[in-house]
């Protein structure tokens, strides 16, 4: 997926857009944006700056904290197009018995970025039908840590690393 080392780890990312590219007229500096890069190859995100298509981010909802919409884009992705994009079940708040009748079952779920359904999950963040749960924020500095978080299996949310 990522080659031999060195790499850079990382795909889910929330901030302000810095520059654009000739013709990128979504987006202007100073937007506050989210996203998730380049997944499943190298997305490069923990870094302080990054390259991202346009096609891979959104504008951020004021719904959203910075921390929130950096833990949204794999996880929110991974379930939207599990749900509404394979299993074509529509309804977001698809419950298990609902689930059942339909047949819905997942071993494996492939992810690609897509503003699309980005802007469909910060949609219903900013209606107030979806919230993100950060277990913790640690500084850049301590990916290390956060992987060994991670690694125990005992965090309860997402762990955003804040540059």
């Amino acid at each position: 997926m990522l080659g031999d080392p060195p790499f850079t780890l990382g795909w889910d990312v929330a901030g302000t857009v810095e520059s654009t590219g000739p013709g990128v007229s979504t987006f202007v500096p100073g937007d506050e944006v989210l996203g998730l890069l380049a997944f499943p190859g190298p997305g490069n995100a923990y870094a302080d700056y990054m390259i991202a298509s346009h096609d891979e981010i959104v504008h951020r909802p004021a719904a959203l904290s910075v921390p929130e919409a950096g833990g949204l884009p794999l996880a929110g992705l991974t379930a939207w197009q599990a749900l509404a994009g394979i299993a074509d079940v529509g309804d977001p708040g698809l419950t298990p018995e609902r689930a059942a009748e339909l047949g819905v079952r997942f071993a494996v779920v492939s992810v690609r970025p897509s503003a699309p359904d980005l802007s469909r999950l910060t949609a219903l963040a900013e209606a107030g039908g979806l919230r993100v749960h950060v277990d913790q924020t640690l500084p850049l500095t301590d990916a290390a840590k956060a992987h060994e978080l991670l690694s125990a299996r005992r965090t309860t949310g997402k762990i955003v690393l804040i540059p």
